[in-house]
């Protein structure tokens, strides 16, 4: 298995991307058991502006997940936090699953669908 930090990893997460989360409270063992998976949770990359500062260091990646285990915020449920936040604080594992090229190549990321 090939392991890598969230520096190393940073510069190819895209919007749109997935991380898999595999946790190991009580909750999380419940739901791989029953799932028969590795995966206890998934979160969705998004990516956000900050305002001021340098032009290139200013996108921000989020992470936009259902979770009662981020000790960061203290909060439960739907959420988004930055995403090397998230990766650091997690007692876990956790995958990058990037989404595939010909799906990217169908996604506008700017389109809202109704």
């Amino acid at each position: 298995m090939i392991q890598s930090t969230y520096e190393q990893e940073r510069p190819n997460i895209r919007v749109g991307d997935c991380l898999a989360f595999g946790g190991k409270g009580l909750f999380s063992d419940l739901i791989r058991w029953i799932s028969r998976s590795h995966v206890s949770h998934v979160g969705l990359i998004t990516e956000w502006e900050s305002a001021g500062g340098d032009p290139e260091n200013r996108r921000m990646i989020m992470l936009t997940e259902s979770t009662t285990l981020n000790k960061a915020t203290g909060k439960h449920g739907v959420q988004t936090s930055r995403c090397s936040d998230r990766v650091t604080e997690y007692d876990g594992r956790i995958w990058l699953l990037a989404l595939p090229a010909r799906a990217r190549a169908r996604f506008d990321q700017n389109e809202y669908v109704n």
